[in-house]
This record gives structure tokens, C-alpha cells and sequence, in this order.
């Protein structure tokens, strides 16, 4: 957008600018969607609890807090992402 508004001035990037954001928010939304989806499989797989619109809302506020803490967020959730996945695997390895 910054490279339009010399050829457009302020104004004329709003378009390009909307262009460009629509997408992306629904992009975002399935995503959430996608995610949501994922998590509540494994959920009703292991635990017996299914509910979408949880996980929606969880998988959302998850986001959300990634692209506010950055990449300290994001190696955070690294470390406890490969603590759960190895508990997860045991858990399911025990199961069967």
C-alpha cells in the first residue's frame, strides 16, 4: 500500500487497501474454522467432548495472542506444543 500512495495519494489506497483486507479476514475466519475443526477431532477422539464452537472461540483468542506476542509467542507455544503432542501420543499409545 505504501508503494500506491505515491501514485495515488492517501485516498486513492483505500481501495487497494480494502482489496486487500477483505480476504484476508475471511482467510482468518477459516482458517479459525479449519483449526477449530482439527481440534475438536482429536478432542472427540480422546476425550469424548465435542464442541465446534469452543474450539472456534479458543482456536481464534489463540491466534489473537500469537500475533500480539510475536516470535517470543510463538516459540512459547512451540514448548508447550511439543510437551502436549508427546503427552498425547503416550496417551493414545496407552489407549490401545
Amino acid at each position: 500500500m505504501v508503494q500506491a500512495r505515491s501514485a495515488f495519494g492517501f485516498t486513492g489506497t483505500r481501495l487497494p487497501g480494502l482489496v486487500r483486507a477483505v480476504p484476508a479476514v475471511v482467510w482468518y475466519g477459516f482458517q479459525s474454522w479449519i483449526g477449530a475443526g482439527a481440534l475438536n477431532m482429536v478432542s472427540t477422539t480422546l476425550f469424548g467432548f465435542d464442541n465446534l464452537v469452543f474450539y472456534f472461540i479458543t482456536f481464534q483468542l489463540l491466534q489473537i495472542a500469537l500475533s500480539v506476542m510475536g516470535f517470543q509467542g510463538i516459540k512459547w507455544l512451540e514448548n508447550i506444543g511439543s510437551a502436549f503432542i508427546l503427552a498425547s501420543l503416550m496417551y493414545m499409545f496407552y489407549a490401545t
